[in-house]
Formats: C-alpha cells, sequence, structure tokens
C-alpha cells in the first residue's frame, strides 16, 4: 500500500518536471513570436533564477545569445535523475 502511495506521489512530481520542461519549451518559442504577451510574462518566471547566471556569461563572452533556457532545462534533467535516485534509495530502505 505504502509503496504504490510513495510511487504515486513521485510518478506525480516526474509528470510536473515534465510540464515544466514543456512549459519552458513553449516560453522558448513564445520569446521568438509573442514577447510581450502574457503568457511569455506568466512563462519568463520559471527561467528567473537562470537569467542572473545567464547574463553574467553572456557578459563576459559578449555573446547575445541568452542561455537561460538552456540552463534551465539542464536544471530539471538533472532534478529529475536526483528524484528517481531518492525514490530507489526509499524503496530500498523501507522495503
Amino acid at each position: 500500500m505504502i509503496s504504490t502511495l510513495l510511487y504515486n506521489v513521485f510518478v506525480a512530481a516526474s509528470w510536473f518536471l515534465r510540464i515544466l520542461s514543456d512549459a519552458m519549451f513553449v516560453y522558448c518559442l513564445l520569446t521568438w513570436f509573442a514577447p510581450r504577451s502574457a503568457v511569455c510574462d506568466w512563462l519568463r518566471r520559471f527561467t528567473a533564477p537562470f537569467r542572473s547566471l545567464s547574463y553574467k556569461l553572456m557578459m563576459r563572452w559578449g555573446s547575445r545569445l541568452d542561455l537561460s533556457y538552456w540552463f534551465a532545462m539542464i536544471a530539471i534533467r538533472i532534478f529529475s535523475q536526483v528524484l528517481w535516485s531518492v525514490y530507489g534509495l526509499l524503496v530500498w530502505l523501507l522495503f
């Protein structure tokens, strides 16, 4: 019973990360076509933590490429892998 509940919680968290990843892709497309839209402003909040890192690298390299999307995607992928590692560890410890 508890193993099913634990699995469902981790699957729900994994789906949330997947939806967040897809939303980030939509944001990337919207910045090209409709950068001033309300949806784009709402999705911009997800990349906000990565903007400062991206701007520091842009200034250092003299580049105009905004890499905040890629940093956010890498962080989501790492978090997803850590999430399933924690799940495996919990299953091993509890059962």
